[in-house]
């Protein structure tokens, strides 16, 4: 009889160790704090520059981010895009170089650290940059006015982007005239103005640029044999405006060689 209550109880008490065993719940691995990054800029270039000149951006960052790698990024719709990277020093600082090929107005920059095993992900802004490009007037339609446009020499140059004001009516003897959008985004206009080589030596122009309405550049007795070299600050405008009028018999083009304006569109 003992020995039958001796076993009994030790199989109940572990029939009731096991069931206390089950009901306790594991408990998960805690996980490791990752620790915070700084990044501080100290240049960030010219915000304003060429399409083909470099951005270069300078700075500093946390010791955790030591021999780390560090990405200067442009936001492209609504993604970052890595432009160049380049690793912290031991002293803790970095320079990311790139050359901006693409033209546009308000391209977003920042500097942007991956996170790793150890440390989040940092990023500070660079802010925004303006690269401009080099438009030909004949790879944009006027919004008024109407143009010729090809290969014309003037004064023994042949200028193979040219435009050239369209009369009224075309043969008629009224104003010339043409606009360009500028959208507010260009800086200078330059072309080298004056009549065609295939035009008659009587033929004589005007011509006034404007932007918007603000006289910038005007030339009477405009003829056959004579070149004139413009650069003008177009900056902020809105339109470009080339007026043009024959003042005297002959036939003719009146060409602006190489038209062209620097814009950040």
């Amino acid at each position: 009889m003992g020995r039958h209550l001796v076993r009994l109880t030790t199989l109940l008490v572990t029939a009731v160790g096991l069931a206390l065993a089950g009901s306790v719940t594991p408990q998960p691995a805690v996980a490791l704090a990752l620790a915070p990054v700084t990044i501080t800029l100290t240049s960030t270039g010219s915000h304003s520059l060429d399409a083909g000149q470099r951005v270069t951006v300078s700075g500093t960052t946390s010791a955790n981010l030591r021999g780390r790698k560090v990405r200067l990024q442009r936001l492209t719709g609504s993604r970052w895009v890595d432009l160049t990277t380049t690793t912290v020093s031991s002293t803790r600082r970095f320079t990311l170089s790139v050359r901006m090929t693409r033209a546009g107005a308000g391209q977003r920059l920042r500097v942007f650290a991956p996170a790793t095993r150890t440390t989040r992900a940092g990023q500070r802004s660079a802010g925004r940059y303006d690269v401009f490009g080099w438009y030909f007037l004949i790879d944009r339609s006027p919004v008024e006015g109407s143009v010729q446009e090809g290969s014309y020499g003037v004064n023994g140059t042949t200028y193979a982007n040219s435009v050239a004001l369209a009369r009224v009516n075309g043969l008629g003897d009224g104003p010339a005239t043409a606009q360009y959008d500028l959208s507010r985004d260009c800086t200078r206009f330059r072309a080298t103005v004056g009549m065609s080589d295939s035009a008659s030596s009587t033929a004589v122009w005007k011509l006034d640029v404007l932007a918007d309405d603000l006289p910038l550049w005007s030339r009477t007795n405009l003829r056959i044999g004579a070149s004139h070299a413009v650069d003008l600050d177009i900056e902020s405008g809105l339109r470009l405006r080339l007026n043009g009028a024959r003042t005297d018999g002959g036939s003719g083009h009146l060409v602006l060689g190489d038209a062209r304006i620097r814009c950040a569109f």
